[in-house]
Order: C-alpha cells, then structure tokens, then sequence
C-alpha cells in the first residue's frame, strides 16, 4: 500500500478486502493512469525485502474509468472488479480496462 501511495499520490486508497486493494484517482486522464500503474507493476515486480530474502510480488489489475464506463462509484467498482477478475483470469501482473463484451 505505501508504494502504491507514493505512485498515486492525488488518489484515495483503500482495503476493499482479503487481498484486493481499490484507488481512485480524480483525473481522466487515461495515459497518466496507465503510467502510474505501470509504475505500481514495475515496484512490485521489484519485489520486497524481508528479512534479507527479496520476496517476489505480483498484482493484477482492473480498471474502470468515469465518466466513460459509469457514472457513480457503486457501478465502477464492479465494472473495476470485472476487470480484474477478466486480468486474474489472463495470469498475474496484467492490467485490464473493462470493456463492454465482459457483460456478455
């Protein structure tokens, strides 16, 4: 979380639960929100140091975008989690925009 901060600096973070981890970010833009979560990738494919062993780490995420997919926080949360289980789905360390043939 403290990296993911540090990239995503004007946007909120929270726990959503067990290992899944939400941010919004308050701009459009789309090719800023793809370099920082490149940046975020990159990090935890850097993995962690823990008691002198680097630890390998992997995300995968899923993003929904307002006001271009929905337009209040209820419907991009769950168009965000059909992303990510679409990038769950693909193996770890992707990145997934929702699409609209995920409803199908």
């Amino acid at each position: 979380v403290a990296e993911a901060q540090r990239i995503f600096e004007d946007g909120v973070i929270g726990r959503l639960g067990g290992d899944e981890f939400g941010v919004m970010v308050p701009h459009g833009d789309a090719a800023l929100l793809n370099k920082d979560v490149r940046r975020l990738l990159d990090a935890m494919r850097a993995g962690k140091r823990h008691e002198g062993k680097i630890i390998p780490l992997s995300i995968s995420v899923g993003i929904a975008l307002a006001p271009l997919h929905a337009s209040n926080g209820t419907e991009l949360m769950l168009l965000a989690d059909l992303a990510l289980y679409e990038s769950k789905a693909g193996g770890r360390g992707r990145v997934t925009v929702f699409d609209e043939e995920m409803l199908s």
